[in-house]
C-alpha cells in the first residue's frame, strides 16, 4: 500500500511540473502567437525611451502610440487642437502660455495626471545627458540657456505650477510656432524614469498618458491595448494590435516583405525593397504618401575637403540635372524639389532660381574657378539603400557625361555606402566631400528648417557663418518682422550652398487588401489608430 502511494504521489508531482511547464510555455507565446490581431513591423526603434538624442519618425510613432503632449495637431488640418491640455491662453504681450490640464486627465496606473507631472517631464529632459539637443529646440523658454550653460539652477527656467491643473511657461520673445514645436512626439509627457530607459523589459511599470499601453512582449513584438484611462479613446479604430520593431537596422528590410507574402505574420510594413513595389502594387497592396523628408546633397564645408570651395560647390549644384538624376527613379518613390523648404510652408526666394535651372555654362564657370584638380578625388557617401544608391550613380554618370560631351575630363568620384551608425561616423570626421542624405520638417513651420544651421543646432552638418547665426539670434529673440528674416536666412543659405535639395520623398506603405484607412501626416509617420 505505501509503495502504492509511493507511486500516486510522484505521478502527482510530475502532473504538477508539467502543467506548469504548459502554462510557462503558454504565457511566454502569448504575444507571438498568431491570433486576430493586427500587425504592424515599425522598422528600427530605440531601445530607451527616456532621453531621446535624435529626431527619427519612428521613434516618434512609438511616443505617440504610448504618450500625449499638452498639445497635437490635426491630421487633416494641421491646426493645433487640445491634448492634456484642453484649453490655454496667451498674455496679452504674447509672451506667457497658460496651459489647464484637463479634468480627468490620468495615467494608465489610473493617477491623475498633473501640472506638476509636466513639469518634472521638462525638468528631467533638460537636465538628461541629451539635454542639450532639446534645449536648443525649447530656447524660446526663458532661462533655458543659462541652465544648460550651468549659469542658473533650473528654478530660473520659466516654467512654473499654479496649482495641479495649471501650468504657466514664458517665454523670451514672441514665436508663433511656441505650440507648433510642442506638438512634436518628444515632447509627449511621460514618467521619466528607469523604466523608460529599458522599455521593452520594464513596460509593466511604465505609466502610459498616450492612447495606447504596452501589455505583453515577446520575440521583439509588442502587444499594444488602448489605455482605458486615456481621454480620448473614440480616436482609436483598434483596441489591440501587435508591434514588430527591431533594434538593428540591418533586420528590417532582410525578411520584412517574405514574413509578409509568405509567413504572413505582418499586416503592414514601411518602405518594402524598390524592386518589389511594382509588383506589390499590381496586387492593391500598396499607398503612398508624400512627405516633407528632403533628399539632398550636403557638402563638406570643412577647409581639408574640396567641398569647402563655393566654387565647387557652385559647379555641383549648377550640374545637378534633377530630372536626368531622377529618370530612373519612379514618380512613386520620389519627386523632383528645387527650394529648400516645401512649398506649403514657405515662397522661396532666390534658392528656386538658382536650384529650378540646370546651367552647364555656369557650372564650368565655377569648376574653372575652384580649387579642384582633375584625377583628385572626390569622395560622395550616402545611407546604404537602393534608392540611394541610384541617386548617386545617376548624379555620377550625368556629371560626367556633360563634362565629356565638353571635351572635359571627367571628376573622379569615389562613391560609398555606409549603414546609419558607420555614417554618423564618417560624417562626424569629415572624411567626405558630398554627402547625399535627407532631412526633415518636424513640425508645421519653415523655422524647422532655418533652425538646423544654426551652428548651435545639433541636427547641423559642418556649417558656421556668423551673420546666420545672427539672424537666427534675431529670429528667436526679436519681435520683428519673422517673414523678412526667414527670407534673408534663405538668401545666406543660396550663397553658401551647405545643402542642396535633390527631391522630395514619397513614403511607401505595404498593407493587407482587407486593410482600409491607413493615413500618415506630412512628417512621415503612419497614423495606426486610423487602421480598419
Amino acid at each position: 500500500m505505501k509503495k502504492f502511494f509511493r507511486v500516486c504521489a510522484i505521478f502527482f508531482l510530475i502532473c504538477l511540473i508539467l502543467s506548469g511547464c504548459v502554462e510557462k510555455k503558454e504565457a511566454e507565446t502569448k504575444v507571438s502567437s498568431k491570433e486576430n490581431y493586427l500587425v504592424y513591423d515599425i522598422g528600427e526603434i530605440p531601445e530607451d525611451l527616456y532621453s531621446i538624442n535624435t529626431k527619427n519618425t519612428k521613434n516618434d510613432e512609438v511616443l505617440s502610440m504610448l504618450f500625449s503632449g499638452l498639445v497635437s495637431e490635426d491630421y487633416n488640418t494641421m491646426e493645433i487642437k487640445p491634448a492634456l491640455a484642453d484649453t490655454w491662453t496667451l498674455s496679452p504681450d504674447k509672451l506667457q502660455y497658460t496651459f489647464h490640464i484637463r479634468e480627468g486627465a490620468k495615467w494608465s496606473s489610473g493617477e491623475d495626471i498633473t501640472a506638476y507631472d509636466v513639469y518634472d517631464f521638462f525638468k528631467q529632459i533638460l537636465s538628461s545627458s541629451n539635454g542639450k539637443f532639446y534645449a536648443y529646440d525649447l530656447k524660446s523658454i526663458y532661462g533655458i540657456d543659462n541652465y544648460i550653460s550651468g549659469k542658473t539652477p533650473f528654478e530660473g527656467v520659466a516654467i512654473s505650477v499654479e496649482n495641479d491643473n495649471v501650468l504657466k511657461i514664458r517665454l523670451n520673445s514672441p514665436c508663433s510656432y511656441f505650440l507648433k514645436k510642442l506638438t512634436q512626439p518628444i515632447y509627449y509627457i511621460r514618467k521619466m524614469d528607469n523604466n523608460l530607459k529599458n522599455w521593452s523589459k520594464n513596460y509593466n511599470e511604465i505609466k502610459y498618458s498616450g492612447p495606447y499601453k504596452i501589455s505583453g512582449i515577446s520575440n521583439n513584438t509588442a502587444l499594444l491595448e488602448e489605455n482605458s484611462n486615456f481621454f480620448s479613446k473614440e480616436t482609436n479604430s483598434m483596441k489591440k494590435f501587435k508591434l514588430k520593431y527591431h533594434y538593428n537596422e540591418k533586420e528590417v528590410s532582410a525578411y520584412t516583405t517574405a514574413d509578409f507574402e509568405n509567413a504572413k505574420n505582418i499586416d503592414v510594413f514601411s518602405n518594402p525593397t524598390l524592386s518589389e513595389v511594382p509588383r506589390l502594387k499590381a496586387k492593391g497592396q500598396i499607398d503612398m504618401f508624400k512627405t516633407w523628408d528632403t533628399i539632398a546633397f550636403y557638402f563638406n564645408m570643412n577647409n581639408s575637403s574640396i567641398a569647402s570651395d563655393i566654387n565647387f560647390r557652385k559647379a555641383m549644384t549648377y550640374l545637378i540635372d534633377r530630372n536626368k538624376i531622377l529618370n530612373s527613379i519612379s514618380n512613386d518613390f520620389a519627386v523632383s524639389e528645387n527650394t529648400f523648404v516645401p512649398a506649403e510652408l514657405f515662397n522661396a526666394g532666390k534658392c528656386e532660381d538658382i536650384f529650378r535651372d540646370y546651367d552647364m555654362n555656369l557650372a564650368f564657370q565655377s569648376l574653372d574657378k575652384s580649387g579642384y584638380s582633375f584625377g583628385k578625388k572626390v569622395t560622395l557617401i550616402y545611407k546604404e539603400n537602393t534608392l540611394n544608391r541610384e541617386l548617386c550613380e545617376n548624379f555620377v554618370y550625368e556629371v560626367n557625361k556633360t563634362l565629356q560631351e565638353q571635351n572635359r575630363s571627367k571628376i573622379d568620384f569615389d562613391v560609398k555606402a555606409y549603414s546609419g551608425k558607420a555614417l554618423d561616423n564618417v560624417i562626424s570626421k569629415g572624411k567626405y566631400d558630398i554627402y547625399l542624405g535627407d532631412y526633415n520638417i518636424w513640425y508645421n513651420s519653415a523655422v524647422s528648417f532655418f533652425d538646423m544651421w544654426d551652428s548651435r543646432s545639433p541636427l547641423n552638418v559642418n556649417y558656421k557663418n556668423n551673420v546666420y547665426d545672427d539672424y537666427i539670434y534675431s529670429l528667436h529673440n526679436v519681435d520683428s518682422d519673422s517673414d523678412n528674416i526667414l527670407k534673408k536666412m534663405e538668401e545666406q543659405l543660396a550663397n553658401d550652398l551647405p545643402v542642396v535639395p535633390v527631391a522630395l520623398k514619397k513614403d511607401i506603405v505595404c498593407r493587407r487588401n482587407s486593410l482600409t484607412g491607413l493615413k500618415e501626416n506630412r512628417y512621415g509617420e503612419l497614423m495606426i489608430n486610423f487602421l480598419r
